[in-house]
């Protein structure tokens, strides 16, 4: 769920000014303007997505030097760690396969 807010922060703060300037727009029949503005606020929501995505990745490498430190700690055997880690990979890597470029994302 925390993850899910952080990645929607950035659009939701984007979108508190898209949307009263779209109704502006929209209102005194200004196509070309309205085009052109949607364009821009377009790529500014991508960048704000894509720091929030930042964002989160610096949480989560701070947070698995942390658990690394605590299981080396436990355990006293630097192994363990890099298993979890390994596994980690292992898991994204195979996430990967099941991503298809050629399909469009479909929200049900």
């Amino acid at each position: 769920l925390s993850s899910a807010i952080l990645l929607g922060l950035p659009c939701a703060i984007a979108n508190i000014g898209i949307g009263p300037l779209v109704a502006k727009l929209h209102r005194e029949r200004k196509i070309d303007d309205l085009a052109s503005s949607l364009a821009h606020t377009t790529i500014i929501t991508f960048v704000l997505t894509l720091s929030g995505l930042a964002l989160l990745a610096a949480f989560g490498r701070m947070f698995i030097t942390i658990l690394f430190g605590i299981i080396v700690e436990q355990t006293k055997n630097f192994n363990y760690p890099l298993f979890l880690i390994a596994g980690c990979l292992f898991v994204s890597a195979l996430l990967w396969f099941k991503i298809d470029p050629t399909k469009s994302v479909a929200i049900t």
